[in-house]
């Protein structure tokens, strides 16, 4: 456990703002502190014993769960600003609002749960209320990038993994990993599971700038992906339920959102999620499984449009 020592420490990664777990809890008890008590006192017989850290990563997780879920619920439209809202509020947004709530106090715990409201209302207006090509998506991502931004100096991201860490550690190991995943790739592409899959973004002669464009945006959502399974999930759990735990969770939500890839695929989502856990743990960022889940990917793609191309 001496690898983990930097997260899982009793002062916790730096925040400047206080230790949140040294506040048991109050955090999350100050939004709604009725419904927790009457929560944990329905289910303290059930788990005796627990310290309010410990149900703080339940509360994380149960959270954590439920965005999951609400965003397989729906078929988001591709590339418009309802597919943005899912990428950003759902995957990145909301569960760095979470993450500020519990480790600010005072006016900017309040503006933090005031944000984490507002993102809410956001997810659910594009969910339930807007057509799915509606324009209006791009003004809910607007809004709640526009009230996200002072989240960002109140409460660093890099507390969640978004720093480069020990890059001189990652990046032979990140390399390495991509060379051999893209053997495999290179095994497969030929496959009809592997063509169903790929390109994920449909190619067409003469719309070059169109593909380049819907790529781009598959960038901000891979992103937005690796920070909700890579940084808030792990980095947030670890120092509350234990480093082990934390990879195990973040990397089996990681195998479900694999479940209709090609087989090959989903096999290497459950290694890849537990490698890539213990990696950016170690290394103290989220960087290194961004960077190579975004070549992987990209790789794909481009395999899928030569084979597809060569008819």
């Amino acid at each position: 456990m001496e690898r983990y020592d930097a997260i899982l420490e009793p002062g916790g990664p730096p925040s400047g703002h206080g230790d949140p777990r040294d506040e048991t809890g109050q955090a999350v008890l100050h939004v709604a502190p009725e419904i927790m008590s009457k929560l944990r006192a329905l289910l303290a017989p059930f788990a005796p014993g627990l310290t309010r850290k410990e149900w703080e990563g339940i509360l994380i997780t149960s959270l954590g769960v439920a965005l999951w879920f609400f965003q397989r619920s729906a078929k988001w439209h591709r590339w418009s600003g309802n597919w943005m809202v899912r990428s950003l509020f759902i995957y990145a947004l909301i569960p760095f609002a979470i993450h500020a709530v519990l480790a600010l106090d005072g006016a900017r715990r309040r503006y933090a749960g005031a944000v984490l409201a507002s993102l809410a209302v956001g997810a659910l207006a594009a969910r339930f209320a807007l057509r799915p090509a509606d324009p209006m998506g791009w003004a809910i991502v607007a809004g709640g990038l526009a009230l996200s931004v002072p989240l960002f100096f109140f409460c660093p991201p890099r507390e969640l993994g978004v720093r480069v860490g020990e890059g001189r550690l990652w990046l032979p190991l990140v390399a390495a990993g991509y060379a051999v995943t893209l053997l495999g790739i290179v095994a497969i592409a030929h496959t009809p599971s592997f063509l169903k899959s790929y390109p994920y973004v449909h190619f067409r002669v003469g719309h070059e700038a169109t593909f380049v464009f819907r790529e781009v945006i598959e960038v901000v959502d891979m992103f937005s992906w690796e920070f909700f399974f890579r940084g808030f999930l792990l980095f947030t759990l670890a120092p509350r339920i234990g480093a082990l735990p934390a990879i195990l969770m973040q990397a089996t939500l990681f195998a479900c959102a694999h479940v209709n890839k090609p087989e090959l695929e989903i096999y290497a989502s459950i290694a890849g999620g537990l490698l890539l856990g213990h990696l950016c743990l170690r290394v103290k960022s989220m960087l290194p499984a961004f960077v190579v889940h975004q070549a992987v990917f990209l790789s794909a793609e481009i395999a899928g449009v030569w084979v597809k191309s060569k008819g």
